[in-house]
């Protein structure tokens, strides 16, 4: 099954979308699968890079659309409102670099991580002058090393096979002591539908 998903953030990329493109259908970005091109990103209103990210997220309009198959499958999102519970067992997912400092991984690539406890999370980001926004969520693992990476922003976080965070940032890959944060994706759920129908 391909995971590739329109909510995807990048503000980089607001002002020449041809520069993007999406991939489905395959697990390996360098053969298979079919290329989408991006006709149209809709940034959310309030995405703040001074501030944590906050309100990172974004949804786009791809062509030729979707075909969906044993290899493409739209992805589960969660209630408007859900919550997660701390220790909870995710799944986040990417072709970002295998490790900080490395390479880019041609083969989509999972880590099996926790759920952090938001208020502990934002005590470690505020040594940096960080707010861990109600619209944020926070994933480990405990020894370090395992997770997101650089490349992976806007890859999905699974949680029961629903699409429960979109990976935001972080001091580092995973490192110990260092939670990622995500944007929760439950937060936005009537924002997505809102975008995707106007």
């Amino acid at each position: 099954m391909d995971y590739s998903t329109l909510y995807y953030t990048l503000p980089y990329f607001r002002h020449d979308i041809t520069l993007v493109t999406i991939l489905s259908g395959t697990n390996n970005i360098r053969s298979g699968g079919t290329r989408h091109q991006v006709t149209e990103i809709k940034i959310h209103q309030f995405y703040d890079s001074l501030h944590s990210w906050h309100n990172d997220i974004a949804v786009m309009k791809v062509e030729p659309p979707f075909t969906f198959d044993d290899f493409t499958s739209p992805v589960k999102l969660p209630a408007f409102g859900q919550t997660t519970a701390v220790n909870s067992s995710a799944t986040v997912i990417g072709w970002g670099v295998t490790s900080e400092g490395g390479s880019v991984s041609p083969d989509l690539r999972k880590a099996d991580i926790l759920i952090f406890d938001h208020e502990e999370c934002d005590k470690i980001y505020s040594e940096d002058y960080h707010t861990i926004y109600p619209e944020q969520i926070c994933a480990y693992t405990p020894e370090g090393g395992v997770g997101s990476c650089n490349g992976d922003s806007g890859g999905p976080l699974f949680v029961n096979g629903e699409v429960i965070g979109l990976v935001s940032w972080a001091r580092g890959c995973d490192r110990v002591g260092y939670p990622t944060v995500y944007t929760e994706v439950a937060d936005y759920i009537d924002w997505i539908e809102e975008k995707i129908q106007s």
